[in-house]
This record gives C-alpha cells, structure tokens and sequence, in this order.
C-alpha cells in the first residue's frame, strides 16, 4: 500500500514537470508538437507558428468531403476510387 502511494506521488510530481516544461516552451514562443495533416510549422526557432499548407490542405478537405457521403471509410487504400 505504502508504495502505491510513493509511485502515485512520483506520477504526479512527473505530470507537474512536463506541464511545467510544456507550458514554458510555449510562453517562448516554441510548439510542443508537431502540426496536424494541412498545416506546416513557420518561423524563427522560439517564435513558431501553424499555418495552413496550400499543398496538403485540398486533400484533407477532400479526405473530409468524401467521408462525410457515408461512402468511404477512414482508411482508403491507394486503389480507392477516391484517388481520382
């Protein structure tokens, strides 16, 4: 019982750290991750933002569009009709 409650308290004090970290890297202009599909990161290092990617973006629209029929599933093979 007594160590559950010492790795319990470890967690937790590694949870206030890495909110801590993040929090501090965001506050310097940094990003904690990596930006999601139809956006690319731009930038000096500690002054970085998301914007949207006029290459991949269409696609995801698409992607969105078609799912949104009903007719195609989240994953499409690269036979998909979906693809023409």
């Amino acid at each position: 019982m007594l160590l559950g409650r010492v790795y319990a308290q470890i967690n937790i004090s590694v949870a206030r750290t890495v909110l801590a970290t993040l929090k501090e890297k965001i506050a310097q202009g940094g990003l904690p991750t990596k930006p999601p599909i139809g956006y690319k990161t731009i930038g000096e290092k500690g002054h970085k933002i998301h914007v949207i990617n006029n290459e991949t973006a269409p696609l995801v629209k698409k992607m969105f569009e078609l799912y949104s029929t009903g007719n195609f599933s989240v994953v499409c093979s690269k036979n998909c009709s979906c693809y023409t």
